[in-house]
């Protein structure tokens, strides 16, 4: 299979200040799919704290390095033999002894690390009423909004993706191809909720996209936003690594003060921000790490989430990055 070359660009300035005090974060290359041999930048603004792809793809290439099989949180269903059969009989007596420790250990902290994830996104994705609309934009595909319309909600999807637009449209809901256009093709103030769940980071224009969709939300709604957190432990330790950065396609990384900011600037009101507590962010970087010395073959590492040992290690390092604000993804939420 031919690798895939993309045009590129530099940016000499801060895409959210202007700056052109930028310090180079670190250099990245495709690592979930290796569709390229191509290096990527990231930089930080010395000035906001913007961490971004300062030598990039240019936007009209972007596409090349997303596959019909692009998935990368829906990948890996299966743990590969050479991940989880490397010891023997005394090897697995001793991680059973090990896994029960860690279980009761993490048992006693569920009541000091509570993890309310669950709870949150609960609360505001319970429709008040019937009928009231959502917009789930960069879907992906129908399957949140089949789960949305089972809960009363009436979804439209709006994607980047001809293919998907068509499911999306062949399941039953009103689904948009992005576009200039389609701003024209939604009325303003039309909808009660809208949804970006782990998109905002891949855009190249994101204060335009969500000042576009804060013109289409009536007044009152709700927006809700899933991003990767660039301030989070894993980041920190792993750089390049980091599952997260997810270079090329993560093109701008906002941390949680830096998007409160842009969505205060953009008339958005009443902003909350929770933590996950997530293992497999750091799992699968410790992966990417392992793959790079030799360690592992590159199928192995989507597995290493599924290892229930190193489950049970991470998580109570997961909850305290929670509860200290520095997990590896976090949801912001805001009302027009």
């Amino acid at each position: 299979m031919s690798k895939v070359f993309a045009e590129t660009e530099e940016l000499a300035a801060c895409p959210n200040c202007s700056s052109s005090r930028l310090k180079l974060w670190c250099k990245g290359h495709d690592r979930l799919h290796n569709l390229s041999t191509q290096t990527f930048n990231y930089s930080k603004c010395q000035d906001c704290g913007l961490i971004f792809m300062s030598l990039r793809p240019v936007e009209n290439e972007a596409h090349k390095f997303y596959p019909e099989n692009y998935g990368p949180y829906h990948a890996g269903d299966t743990v590969p033999d050479e991940v989880s059969s490397r010891n023997g009989v005394m090897g697995n007596l001793a991680q059973k002894s090990l896994g029960r420790v860690l279980r009761s250990v993490n048992y006693r902290t569920d009541k000091l690390f509570e993890d309310t994830t669950s709870d949150v996104l609960e609360k505001y994705y319970q429709p008040k009423a019937q009928g009231l609309r959502l917009l789930d934009f960069g879907c992906g595909s129908a399957a949140f909004l089949n789960w949305a319309a089972a809960h009363g909600w009436v979804g439209t999807g709006i994607d980047f993706s001809k293919a998907t637009v068509r499911s999306v449209a062949a399941a039953g809901h009103e689904a948009f191809l992005m576009s200039p256009e389609v701003w024209d093709q939604i009325d303003d103030e039309s909808f009660d909720f809208v949804r970006l769940s782990h998109v905002l980071e891949h855009l190249y224009k994101p204060a335009e996209v969500l000042k576009s969709l804060h013109t289409k939300m009536k007044t009152g709604a709700t927006i809700h936003i899933a991003v990767p957190n660039p301030l989070s432990f894993t980041s920190r330790i792993f750089r390049s690594y980091w599952l997260g950065l997810d270079c090329p396609r993560h093109v701008i990384l906002y941390s949680p003060d830096l998007l409160r900011k842009l969505l205060t600037d953009l008339g958005f009101s009443n902003i909350d921000i929770s933590y996950e507590v997530v293992t497999k962010d750091f799992a699968r970087s410790l992966g990417y790490f392992m793959y790079n010395r030799g360690l592992i073959q590159h199928s192995s590492v989507n597995g290493m989430m599924h290892m229930e040992l190193l489950r049970e290690l991470l998580q109570l390092p997961a909850k305290c990055a929670a509860a200290f604000d520095s997990s590896d993804r976090y949801n912001a939420f805001a009302r027009k």
